[in-house]
């Protein structure tokens, strides 16, 4: 019996590693703090993050019953978890969104497979996040008659009252893990720093040429 609990201890563990694996597998960070930043990032709106969880574990069990190999493991289950996050934006935490999230998460794990077998094998191409993209759509009509409940904005003391001209422009950062606030830009940034300078100091570049971008063409902040 105590054997049997260590090996599902040790199991829990491994998944919990893979999962913080994807997180940083969205711009090959390897450092465990860069990983945790970003897990913070994704929690700091509650539903958003546990809904992304949610996906990628649905993922790796997917894999896990269905006995597939460790090839494309990792962009899987970034899918599985984009595939969440997804949901919580848009959907509170509930039965329908869950049960929504975990069928998601098993056809990421179909959707892949077929792909590899077609797209990657003969044309040799990346499936990066095209499954995710793929079962976003596929799950549209399901969406559509399933009661599910609207998102609502998360409590101010959960989200910090970052919002001013000096933070706003790294908002792009965070809204890459699903939360456009300066709080998050900034997290994502701390988050690539502590792996790689040469990373922050491109994602710094690319905010500021975003923002300078958008406030020439006048487009009003949806973030």
């Amino acid at each position: 019996m105590v054997f049997l609990r260590g090996i599902n201890c040790m199991a829990v563990v491994d998944m919990f590693k893979k999962l913080l694996d994807a997180y940083g597998s969205f711009f090959g960070l390897t450092h465990p703090l860069s990983k945790s930043l970003l897990l913070l990032c994704t929690l700091m709106h509650p539903v958003v993050g546990l809904m992304g969880v949610i996906g990628a574990l649905s993922v790796l069990t997917s894999r896990k019953l269905l006995g597939f190999s460790g090839e494309n493991e990792y962009v899987e289950v970034v899918n599985g978890l984009l595939l969440g996050m997804l949901f919580g934006s848009f959907y509170q935490c509930d039965a329908g969104a869950v049960c929504l999230t975990v069928i998601g998460g098993l056809l990421v794990v179909l959707v892949s497979a077929m792909l590899t077998e077609t797209m990657t094998k003969h044309f040799r191409l990346p499936l990066l996040g095209l499954p995710y993209v793929v079962v976003a759509y596929l799950m549209l009509p399901f969406v559509q008659y399933c009661p599910l409940l609207p998102a609502f904005p998360p409590p101010a003391a959960v989200i910090p009252d970052l919002h001013n001209a000096a933070l706003d422009w790294l908002s792009p950062l965070g809204a890459i893990y699903f939360n456009g606030t300066a709080a998050g830009g900034l997290i994502v940034l701390l988050a690539l720093a502590v792996s790689s300078r040469y990373l922050a100091a491109l994602g710094l570049m690319s905010c500021m040429m975003l923002t300078a971008l958008l406030n020439m063409l006048a487009v009003p902040d949806l973030l």
